[in-house]
């Protein structure tokens, strides 16, 4: 199965206000970059998916935040037989650094929020807004 794990959400939309206001003030400005996603409930949820014998999961996508947290995730779980696939993610990860072989990482080019993000292994470009995950990406 595929687990997929949402970005942050936007607090000028949509019907989850407080949920935005709180993934961009907490989660994205301070634990992010301070590598604390795993006291997030998107960590917690990936925890529990994974340890449920109900649901295997196989492959991990994630985007944005839930990039930033499934990375945390794998790892803090380096047994984990997943493959992960993550999108956007905003961390600052240099080609010198150690990669994990179960994470491709794919960023656009012109994402500010993944910019540091010199691991990615596929560039793609489109052109809406291109932290988005609107417009769709065939990869």
């Amino acid at each position: 199965q595929t687990l997929y794990v949402a970005g942050s959400q936007n607090p000028f939309m949509g019907t989850h206000k407080w949920q935005g206001i709180k993934d961009w003030l907490i989660h994205d400005a301070i634990q992010v970059p301070l590598h604390l996603t795993a006291h997030t409930q998107r960590y917690a949820d990936i925890n529990d998916f994974v340890n449920n014998p109900n649901t295997p999961v196989r492959t991990i996508v994630g985007h944005s935040l839930g990039s930033a947290v499934s990375s945390q995730y794998l790892e803090d779980h380096p047994g984990l037989q997943a493959q992960a696939r993550l999108y956007n993610e905003p961390e600052i990860e240099f080609p010198w650094e150690s990669e994990d072989p179960r994470v491709d990482h794919y960023s656009d080019l012109l994402d500010p929020v993944s910019a540091g993000s010199f691991e990615a292994q596929g560039r793609f470009s489109h052109l809406s807004f291109p932290h988005s995950f609107h417009g769709g990406i065939d990869l």
